[in-house]
């Protein structure tokens, strides 16, 4: 069933994903920039907003909500990342640079790790924590005010 804190939730972590995706694209060669990344990310927001965060209803405190928000960042981060290294196998199991199923399969994980590492900068940390934060404040208010 929808509800206001549910969409509030969705907007606001699809919002911040895409940003936190163009932020990590932009630190990326031009060459090595995945299509779609941002557009995948603001999904992948928007579908753990509402489902995580916005499900939850309403929280004891706002200390709570805040670390609800800080958590779906972080199942944000994992599944875009996921995501990305999935089409990145693939786009590379296209050109032939794997020798079966299982190695291709295998290099999901390090493909993780690698764009992960990248990941890994101060512009990127501050959206995604204090996007997190201000949208597990946004969320709890909403649940309050229209429920």
């Amino acid at each position: 069933m929808p509800t206001a804190a549910k969409l509030v939730a969705g907007v606001i972590f699809a919002v911040l994903a895409f940003f936190a995706a163009q932020a990590y694209a932009a630190q990326l060669p031009a060459t090595s920039s995945p299509a779609w990344m941002r557009e995948i990310a603001a999904v992948t927001g928007a579908v753990l907003g509402w489902s995580t965060l916005g499900a939850k209803g309403r929280h004891q405190n706002f200390g709570k909500a805040a670390g609800a928000g800080l958590r779906t960042s972080l199942f944000i981060v994992i599944w875009a990342l996921l995501f990305l290294a999935i089409y990145l196998m693939l786009k590379r199991s296209i050109s032939g640079k794997y020798h079966g199923l299982v190695e291709a399969l295998l290099s999901v994980f390090d493909i993780f790790y690698a764009q992960g590492r990248l990941l890994v900068q101060p512009d990127v940390l501050l959206i995604l924590l204090a996007g997190g934060v201000l949208g597990g404040l946004a969320t709890e208010w909403a649940a309050r005010r229209f429920t």
